[in-house]
Protein backbone atom coordinates (compact mmCIF):
# COMPACT_ATOMS: atom_id res chain seq x y z
CA UNK A 1 0.00 0.00 0.00
CA UNK A 2 1.93 3.24 -1.12
CA UNK A 3 1.14 6.54 0.97
CA UNK A 4 0.40 9.62 -0.73
CA UNK A 5 3.44 11.89 1.04
CA UNK A 6 1.77 14.95 0.35
CA UNK A 7 -2.02 13.87 1.66
CA UNK A 8 -0.41 12.84 5.33
CA UNK A 9 1.83 15.68 5.36
CA UNK A 10 -0.96 18.13 4.71
CA UNK A 11 -3.14 16.66 6.98
CA UNK A 12 -0.79 16.13 9.94
CA UNK A 13 -0.32 20.28 9.61
CA UNK A 14 -4.00 20.61 9.69
CA UNK A 15 -4.11 18.36 12.60
CA UNK A 16 -1.68 20.44 14.55
CA UNK A 17 -2.69 23.93 13.88
CA UNK A 18 -6.33 22.98 14.44
CA UNK A 19 -5.44 20.97 17.93
CA UNK A 20 -3.58 24.00 19.04
CA UNK A 21 -6.03 26.47 18.38
CA UNK A 22 -9.05 24.27 19.82
CA UNK A 23 -6.43 23.79 23.51
CA UNK A 24 -5.49 27.61 23.01
CA UNK A 25 -9.23 28.68 22.99
CA UNK A 26 -9.46 26.50 26.32
CA UNK A 27 -6.42 27.61 28.04
CA UNK A 28 -6.02 29.33 31.18
CA UNK A 29 -3.00 31.47 30.05
CA UNK A 30 -1.38 30.88 33.09
CA UNK A 31 0.91 28.57 34.70
CA UNK A 32 3.08 29.93 37.31
CA UNK A 33 0.97 28.37 40.32
CA UNK A 34 0.68 24.87 38.49
CA UNK A 35 3.25 22.17 39.66
CA UNK A 36 6.91 23.54 39.83
CA UNK A 37 6.87 25.82 36.83
CA UNK A 38 7.33 29.24 38.98
CA UNK A 39 10.35 27.59 39.88
CA UNK A 40 11.14 26.60 36.37
CA UNK A 41 10.17 30.26 35.48
CA UNK A 42 12.60 31.95 38.17
CA UNK A 43 15.30 29.59 37.11
CA UNK A 44 14.80 30.37 33.65
CA UNK A 45 15.34 34.58 34.37
CA UNK A 46 17.50 33.89 35.86
CA UNK A 47 20.09 31.86 33.55
CA UNK A 48 18.92 34.99 31.06
CA UNK A 49 20.13 36.92 33.60
CA UNK A 50 23.78 35.20 33.72
CA UNK A 51 23.88 34.99 30.16
CA UNK A 52 23.31 38.60 29.60
CA UNK A 53 25.63 39.75 32.87
CA UNK A 54 28.49 37.32 30.71
CA UNK A 55 27.91 39.00 27.68
CA UNK A 56 28.08 42.84 28.94
CA UNK A 57 30.94 41.92 31.05
CA UNK A 58 29.05 42.72 34.50
CA UNK A 59 29.32 40.65 37.60
CA UNK A 60 27.32 37.71 37.08
CA UNK A 61 24.64 36.92 39.43
CA UNK A 62 24.00 33.79 41.34
CA UNK A 63 22.25 30.88 39.97
CA UNK A 64 18.86 29.72 40.79
CA UNK A 65 17.92 26.24 40.08
CA UNK A 66 14.70 24.34 39.52
CA UNK A 67 14.27 21.08 41.74
CA UNK A 68 14.35 19.19 38.10
CA UNK A 69 17.71 20.61 37.10
CA UNK A 70 18.51 22.73 33.85
CA UNK A 71 17.25 20.65 31.25
CA UNK A 72 13.49 20.67 31.20
CA UNK A 73 14.36 25.10 31.70
CA UNK A 74 16.25 24.82 28.53
CA UNK A 75 13.19 24.11 26.71
CA UNK A 76 11.21 26.54 28.65
CA UNK A 77 13.67 29.45 27.71
CA UNK A 78 12.34 30.43 23.93
CA UNK A 79 8.74 30.82 25.71
CA UNK A 80 10.05 33.02 29.05
CA UNK A 81 12.54 35.06 26.09
CA UNK A 82 9.19 35.70 24.84
CA UNK A 83 7.68 36.46 27.40
CA UNK A 84 9.67 39.06 28.58
CA UNK A 85 9.45 40.98 25.51
CA UNK A 86 5.88 40.82 25.28
CA UNK A 87 3.10 40.38 27.90
CA UNK A 88 4.84 37.85 30.88
CA UNK A 89 7.07 34.82 30.83
CA UNK A 90 3.77 33.32 32.34
CA UNK A 91 1.20 34.28 29.93
CA UNK A 92 3.88 33.11 27.26
CA UNK A 93 5.03 29.25 28.79
CA UNK A 94 1.27 28.90 28.93
CA UNK A 95 1.58 27.94 25.47
CA UNK A 96 4.12 25.71 25.61
CA UNK A 97 2.16 22.54 26.94
CA UNK A 98 -0.56 23.17 24.44
CA UNK A 99 1.82 23.31 21.36
CA UNK A 100 3.67 20.42 22.86
CA UNK A 101 0.28 18.24 23.68
CA UNK A 102 -0.62 19.34 19.84
CA UNK A 103 2.97 18.13 18.61
CA UNK A 104 2.63 14.31 20.51
CA UNK A 105 -0.94 13.72 18.70
CA UNK A 106 0.38 14.91 15.54
CA UNK A 107 3.13 12.38 15.92
CA UNK A 108 0.80 9.89 16.81
CA UNK A 109 -1.25 10.50 13.46
CA UNK A 110 2.18 10.15 11.75
CA UNK A 111 3.27 7.02 13.65
CA UNK A 112 -0.27 5.76 12.72
CA UNK A 113 -0.62 6.38 9.58
CA UNK A 114 2.44 3.80 9.22
CA UNK A 115 0.84 1.03 10.60
CA UNK A 116 -3.51 2.37 9.92
CA UNK A 117 -5.69 3.16 7.20
CA UNK A 118 -6.46 6.88 6.74
CA UNK A 119 -10.21 6.48 8.71
CA UNK A 120 -8.58 4.38 11.53
CA UNK A 121 -5.48 6.23 11.95
CA UNK A 122 -7.82 9.76 12.56
CA UNK A 123 -10.10 8.14 14.86
CA UNK A 124 -7.51 6.78 17.18
CA UNK A 125 -5.38 9.97 17.19
CA UNK A 126 -8.32 11.65 18.08
CA UNK A 127 -9.63 9.49 20.56
CA UNK A 128 -5.98 9.75 22.12
CA UNK A 129 -6.40 13.91 21.42
CA UNK A 130 -9.93 13.89 23.63
CA UNK A 131 -10.27 10.91 25.03
CA UNK A 132 -7.07 10.65 27.20
CA UNK A 133 -5.38 12.24 30.04
CA UNK A 134 -2.95 14.12 27.01
CA UNK A 135 -6.35 17.11 26.88
CA UNK A 136 -6.51 18.08 30.57
CA UNK A 137 -2.80 18.25 30.65
CA UNK A 138 -2.59 20.38 27.95
CA UNK A 139 -2.65 23.22 29.99
CA UNK A 140 -0.40 22.37 32.86
CA UNK A 141 3.35 21.90 32.27
CA UNK A 142 4.52 18.82 33.70
CA UNK A 143 7.92 17.15 32.75
CA UNK A 144 6.31 13.73 31.78
CA UNK A 145 4.81 16.07 29.13
CA UNK A 146 8.23 16.60 27.67
CA UNK A 147 9.38 12.96 27.70
CA UNK A 148 6.61 11.85 26.23
CA UNK A 149 6.49 14.08 23.46
CA UNK A 150 10.26 13.09 22.57
CA UNK A 151 9.43 9.24 23.07
CA UNK A 152 6.80 9.61 20.56
CA UNK A 153 8.89 11.70 18.60
CA UNK A 154 11.70 8.12 18.98
CA UNK A 155 8.61 6.05 18.33
CA UNK A 156 7.81 7.73 14.79
CA UNK A 157 11.03 7.98 13.81
CA UNK A 158 12.39 4.33 14.58
CA UNK A 159 9.47 2.70 13.82
CA UNK A 160 9.47 1.45 10.11
CA UNK A 161 6.72 -1.45 10.46
CA UNK A 162 6.92 -2.12 6.35
CA UNK A 163 10.96 -3.17 7.19
CA UNK A 164 10.26 -5.24 10.88
CA UNK A 165 7.49 -6.93 9.04
CA UNK A 166 9.77 -7.56 5.90
CA UNK A 167 12.68 -8.68 8.43
CA UNK A 168 10.57 -10.88 10.48
CA UNK A 169 9.00 -12.91 7.25
CA UNK A 170 12.46 -13.50 5.39
CA UNK A 171 12.88 -16.85 4.87
CA UNK A 172 14.84 -18.86 7.80
CA UNK A 173 14.24 -15.85 10.49
CA UNK A 174 11.06 -17.67 11.82
CA UNK A 175 13.49 -20.13 13.45
CA UNK A 176 15.57 -17.38 14.93
CA UNK A 177 12.66 -15.62 16.44
CA UNK A 178 10.83 -18.21 17.74
CA UNK A 179 13.52 -19.22 19.82
CA UNK A 180 14.55 -16.22 21.40
CA UNK A 181 17.96 -16.70 20.76
CA UNK A 182 18.37 -13.56 18.29
CA UNK A 183 16.50 -10.60 18.28
CA UNK A 184 18.64 -8.04 15.42
CA UNK A 185 19.64 -4.73 17.69
CA UNK A 186 17.71 -2.63 14.99
CA UNK A 187 14.16 -4.47 15.78
CA UNK A 188 14.47 -3.87 19.77
CA UNK A 189 12.64 -0.16 19.34
CA UNK A 190 10.44 -1.47 17.19
CA UNK A 191 9.27 -4.41 19.29
CA UNK A 192 8.87 -2.53 21.86
CA UNK A 193 7.26 0.66 20.51
CA UNK A 194 4.39 -0.95 18.03
CA UNK A 195 0.90 -0.93 20.31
Amino acid sequence: MLIDFTKVRRTAVILFLGLSAFYLSLSPTSIAGQGYTGEEINSGLRMLAVVNAWVKGRPIPPMEWSRHGPVPVLFDLPFIKLGKMFVSPDFMLSFQPVLLTAGIVTVLYLWLRKLCSPKVSLLLTFTGAFGTMLWPYAYISLETKLSFFYFSLEAYVGVDAAAAVRYLLRPGRHAEVRSRRFVPRDCIPRLHTIP
